[in-house]
C-alpha cells in the first residue's frame, strides 16, 4: 500500500498499482506504523507559520483517529515510526525531540 497527501485535498491510501484509493481526510506528513495504521500530524498554519500541531495515529480501515500528543501544549511535528511499529519519534517547533512508545490493536 502507498500513503500520500495531495495539498488541499487530503491524505489517501492506494495499492501499488494506484487502485483501490481510500480517502483518509486531513493528515499531513503521513508515515506507516504497520499495515493497518499510519501516523501523521494534524497541523494548522496562518499562511506564514505553523500555529498548532498534534501527532495523530489513524486506523486506515475504520478511519478512527487518536491524538497522541493532546496533553502536550507544544507544536508536535513530522512523526516517524520505528520499523517494528512500537515507537514514534517527533520533534517540536522549538527543536525538542520526543519518543513515544505505542501499542496498536487491530
Amino acid at each position: 500500500k502507498i500513503v500520500y497527501t495531495v495539498p488541499g485535498k487530503g491524505t489517501f491510501v492506494c495499492d501499488k498499482d494506484g487502485k483501490n484509493v481510500l480517502e483518509l481526510g486531513y493528515l499531513n506528513a503521513p508515515q506507516w506504523i504497520n499495515n493497518d495504521w499510519i501516523v501523521g500530524m494534524n497541523d494548522l498554519d496562518d499562511g506564514d507559520r505553523i500555529i498548532e500541531s498534534d501527532i495523530m495515529a489513524m486506523h486506515i480501515q475504520s478511519g478512527k483517529k487518536y491524538n497522541l500528543t493532546n496533553e502536550d501544549t507544544s507544536i508536535a511535528l513530522y512523526p516517524h515510526a520505528s520499523g517494528d511499529g512500537n515507537k514514534i519519534v517527533y520533534h517540536t517547533l522549538d527543536g525538542q525531540v520526543f519518543l513515544l512508545t505505542i501499542s496498536t490493536m487491530d
